[in-house]
């Protein structure tokens, strides 16, 4: 589920919440759904861009290597399966070195692909 909140005082357009699943046997694919409605909603609303943080690495249970995995299959379906080309940037923000190497070793996996 994702919801459209205010931006408060925070230098965003928009600010969606979600209710992220654990990590159980659809996890995986539950956080993957999670966030192409994000990206969804995001492109639907004519946003150009969105940041999302690394979702699932904290308290729902994900590896940072499933989160990151999750998080970039699903942002490679979306853009194959986008009708139009409104959402150009999709911003990961990672907090801590540890994760940020997850992230990237993820990243240039795909890359070599």
């Amino acid at each position: 589920m994702v919801e459209i909140a205010s931006e408060g005082k925070l230098p965003a357009n928009r600010i969606y919440g979600m209710a992220c699943p654990q990590n159980t046997q659809n996890g995986k694919e539950d956080l993957k759904l999670a966030v192409v409605k994000c990206l969804t909603e995001a492109e639907a609303t004519g946003l150009t861009s969105i940041a999302l943080p690394a979702l699932g690495t904290g308290n729902l249970g994900f590896s940072n290597a499933e989160a990151a995995s999750a998080i970039y299959e699903a942002a490679v379906e979306y853009s194959q399966e986008s009708t139009t080309a409104a959402l150009q940037t999709i911003h990961i923000l990672v907090f801590d070195a540890p994760r940020l190497e997850d992230f990237l070793r993820e990243l240039w996996s795909r890359s070599e692909e």
